[in-house]
Parts: structure tokens; sequence; C-alpha cells
């Protein structure tokens, strides 16, 4: 796909496309699987294996979104190589972001604000590996090797509970951050949204300070809070300027967006796609002393699978998800047609 403002522009609109499916997907799911914020156990649905289908498709089609946007695939690359592999495809999308990073000159910065890109990218190079059937290069030997796909169909109820009360406990993280920044700002000059910043770094450092004892976390040294503005100077649209307007709706919204992506997306996907294929269709036949290593078919669909159990909280992650994404496909884009700077 291009890398020119048209094909930017060309990329963003087939993207978009991509991600109204998924959420057409996901309004079909809802009319077989009735579900909200509260659903915890097992929920009541007509056609569980159709369920689980369409829930992965939605999600599928959610990171092929994002992916076409970034404008670094080819056609025949989300066809071919990755296919319906989209564990594979986010797990390549997150490296290829990590390297765009890089190539922006931005390796300094984010080092400075306690992640480690080296070793990210060797673990998603594994990850990555694991996804597409492969051996893993930092696998420890003896260990038992088991594929990503079989993994993940197997998971258990409690797993999926413990793994997307994390997630949803970093959403409400993130709006809580948001919260608590819209508490200060009317101490620091900034009132309904409105307000006059003299000295950026000083204004950044005092609300950082605040925010730190709201969310009970360690305050940033002087060089993250530098790098942050540095980042922000670089990848936003928009930068804190003397005369600065701040909107809690956009601030929450780009809050929910990088959480949708970076988080929510990733989880979703490990735990969905396995099951585009054994879903739709019944189950192989087999003699009887085979009948054990038969592959799942979508009369195994019942409540002793993990995502048919957890059906019900897996459906609200995504809905959650696939509302709060929609402006990320743009912020891909921004990103992968931002040049190299100093």
């Amino acid at each position: 796909m291009s890398g020119t403002r048209k094909g930017t522009d060309d990329n963003l609109e087939y993207a978009q496309r991509w991600l109204a499916r998924a959420i057409k997907d996901f309004d079909a799911f809802k009319k077989l699987a009735i579900f909200d914020k509260k659903a915890h156990d097992t929920i009541r649905c007509s056609d569980p294996a159709l369920a689980v289908y369409l829930l992965q498709q939605s999600v599928e089609k959610a990171v092929k979104a994002v992916a076409i946007a970034s404008g670094q695939y080819t056609v025949e690359e989300l066809k071919g190589k990755y296919g319906h592999n989209s564990l594979a495809l986010i797990l390549n999308l997150y490296r290829k972001s990590v390297a765009q990073i890089k190539l922006l000159g931005l390796g300094p910065i984010v080092d400075l604000m306690g992640v480690d890109l080296e070793n990210g990218v060797l673990k998603l190079t594994d990850l990555e590996n694991k996804a597409f059937g492969r051996k893993p290069v930092l696998v420890v030997e003896g260990d038992k090797m088991e594929s990503m796909r079989a993994e993940s169909i197997r998971i258990s109820p409690k797993v999926i509970d413990q793994i997307l009360d994390m997630v949803i406990q970093l959403r409400s993280l993130f709006l809580h951050g948001v919260r608590s920044a819209f508490i200060h700002l009317p101490e620091l000059g900034i009132r309904k949204g409105h307000g006059t910043v003299e000295d950026p770094e000083a204004f950044i450092g005092a609300l950082s300070y605040k925010m730190a004892a709201d969310l009970k976390a360690p305050s940033l040294s002087e060089a993250q809070l530098k790098a942050i503005l540095d980042l922000n100077k670089v990848t936003s649209t928009s930068s804190i300027q003397s005369s600065s307007g701040i909107k809690r709706s956009s601030m929450i919204n780009a809050q929910l967006g990088i959480w949708s992506l970076s988080i929510a997306l990733i989880f979703l996907t490990y735990f969905t796609f396995g099951h585009e294929h054994t879903s739709r269709y019944p189950r192989e036949l087999v003699s009887a002393d085979k009948k054990k290593m038969a592959k799942l078919g979508c009369e195994d669909y019942d409540n002793n699978l993990g995502i048919v159990n957890r059906l019900g909280r897996l459906a609200y992650v995504t809905s959650l998800t696939l509302n709060d994404i929609k402006k990320e496909p743009e912020s891909i884009a921004f990103l992968f047609a931002k040049k190299s700077v100093s």
C-alpha cells in the first residue's frame, strides 16, 4: 500500500470500511447472545459456535483495519501470509510500530520513559513466531512446545477472568487519570478546558505530581517529563501552547484509544484467533481409537470451552474496544506517515 499522502488517505478510507464491517459482525453477534457489563458466568446463546465465529470475525477485522491504516501491508500479504492469523498480524504491527518509533529518532525519549524497546522487539518477534507455529528464538531448552492456537483454544474460564479483570482495571485507570487531570487543571489556571500556560514543562510537572498522588503512582523525573513533552511535539497533531484549550472528551478518547489498541485488542485477538475454522465446521470423522485426537468442530462449542463459558464477558470487552478504537486507524496512519526527525 502506498506511502504518499493520497495513499495514506486511501488506506484510511479502506481501513474504516474494515472497521465498519467489524462492527456489523458484532451487531450480528448481539442478536445471538445477550450480555451486559455484569455478565460474568455463562450466558444463554442459541448458537454458541456461530456466536464465537462472529466474535472472532469482528476482532480480526478490527486488527486488519489498523494494519491497513498503517500502510505497511499489501493486500496480498494480508490475504496470503497472514490470512486469518490475526494474532501474528497484530504482533507484527506492534513490532513495525516500535521500528517506526526508532526510525523517528524517538528511541532515547522512550527509554527515558522506562520502556525497553530492544527487549520488547525480541519478545514480540518470539510471540509472532509462536503465533505462526514456528519455534521461538528465546525458547528454554527442554520446554514443552505447544502451539499458541491450541493454547488459546483450551484456555480456562478462570484464566480468561484473570486477564479480563486486568484489562478492565487498566481501562478504569486510564479514565481515573483523565478525571484526576481535570480535577487539578483549575488549580493550574485551566478552567473549563481553557487557560494560559506560560511554562509547559512546569505545567506538566505540577500536573504530573498531583496526578501521581491521586493514582498512588511514583512521580515522574525531570528527564521523563521532558521526554513526554518531546514525544508530544513529534507524534501529536497538537501540543501544549501558551494559550491552551483542553477538552475532556478529546482526552478521554485519546486515552481509551491507546487502551483499546495497545491492551484490549491484543488479548481479544489471542482469545479468538484460533476459532476461525473450528467454529464453522463439524468435527472430522475419525475412528474410535483416534477420537481424542480429532480436531475441534462446531458441535463442541459448549460450556466446557473457555470462550463459550465466558462469552458474555468477552463480548462486553469487545463492545468497549470496538467503540474506543474508532480513532486509532487515523493515529496509526499518522505515526507511519511521519518522517525521521533528529
